[in-house]
């Protein structure tokens, strides 16, 4: 089965949903357009065990980390992924055959390994967290409170999870320190 939730109209307006309201163990396709749901616990898509499909454009929501083992592609574009603990989200789909990111909005989340990956489109602009505050430097822009140039422990938030993908675009508008 197929869910598409999409919200059109006013530019500042997102439809707001609880998050138990898209969790179905039939659907195949997830389609999400400008959809907010609870901040303080995760979207428990692990429910949606034949989930093949999942679009994510424009919405504000906390994934919960780990990705049902079925699904196969994973588009966020424009969209902020919440986590409970740390900025950053990690994320863990094992399935994977196709992701792609785009303009992703706070801190790029940590890939954990994707062994199906065959195509990966990683795009990040200027509104990423991991990118230098200055949008001038390629290291250590040296201004204490720059939030893009503090990378903890020199991690490597995507590349671990893509290693396995054979067709792979990795564009980043402006300094990025942390790939």
């Amino acid at each position: 089965s197929v869910l598409r939730v999409l919200m059109w109209g006013e530019d500042q307006c997102n439809l707001e949903l609880p998050n138990n309201s898209v969790i179905s163990r039939h659907l195949t396709d997830l389609m999400l357009y400008r959809v907010n749901f609870d901040r303080e616990s995760p979207l428990d898509l692990l429910s949606c065990q034949a989930l093949e499909v999942l679009h994510i454009d424009g919405c504000c929501l906390n994934p919960g980390g780990i990705l049902p083992k079925s699904l196969r592609h994973l588009k966020i574009v424009h969209s902020i992924l919440l986590s409970m603990h740390t900025p950053r989200n990690c994320l863990s789909a094992p399935g994977l055959v196709t992701f792609e990111l785009q303009h992703r909005e706070e801190w790029t989340p940590i890939l954990e390994s994707m062994p199906l990956l065959a195509t990966s489109s990683i795009i990040i602009g200027f509104e990423c967290k991991d990118n230098c505050d200055n949008f001038k430097y390629l290291g250590n822009c040296g201004v204490e409170p720059c939030e893009g140039c503090y990378v903890e422990d020199d991690c490597s938030v995507l590349l671990e999870g893509l290693l396995g993908a054979t067709n792979l675009t990795l564009i980043s508008k402006y300094s990025m320190l942390c790939f």
